[in-house]
């Protein structure tokens, strides 16, 4: 099983349908969040953890100031990059977000990083949609 779900996380191929896949395979997909990627990895991601997603603008803000939910719509198809803060340095992200948005410029010169939300694990996987939960989260 374990094989199975390195591959399947490291496969370009399947990497623009990702979560389309994993729906479809949902109890796998449940099994999944209880497997570490690699032996270098801090571990299968906790619900007592917070994870944090990086916000750009213009893409993720709007004409107020506030986080559109296309902040969020990765999650629903190729999957959705988030840092775990029990691992990462808030200073680490904040650059990390400042180095994207400088590589992003170089197509789209308005890109700019305007810093990260944070949110527990185990609220994400209190949501549920016709009875399946509607987040998953891996060590990937």
């Amino acid at each position: 099983m374990k094989a199975e779900y390195i591959i399947f996380f490291g496969n370009e191929d399947v990497a623009q349908n990702k979560c389309k896949l994993l729906a479809e395979n949902y109890d796998k997909t449940l099994e999944w969040e209880s497997l570490s990627v690699s032996e270098f990895s801090p571990g299968i991601v906790k619900n007592a953890e917070c994870i944090a997603r990086q916000i750009f603008y213009p893409m993720h803000i709007d004409d107020d100031g506030e986080i559109k939910t296309v902040a969020f719509d990765d999650a629903f198809n190729k999957g959705l990059s988030i840092n775990r803060l029990d691992y990462a340095d808030e200073k680490d992200i904040h650059q990390l977000g400042e180095s994207k948005a400088e590589r992003d410029r170089l197509l789209k010169p308005e890109r700019k990083y305007i810093g990260f939300v944070e949110a527990s694990v185990s609220h994400f996987r209190t949501f549920f949609e016709c009875d399946k939960r509607a987040y998953a989260i891996f060590d990937t």
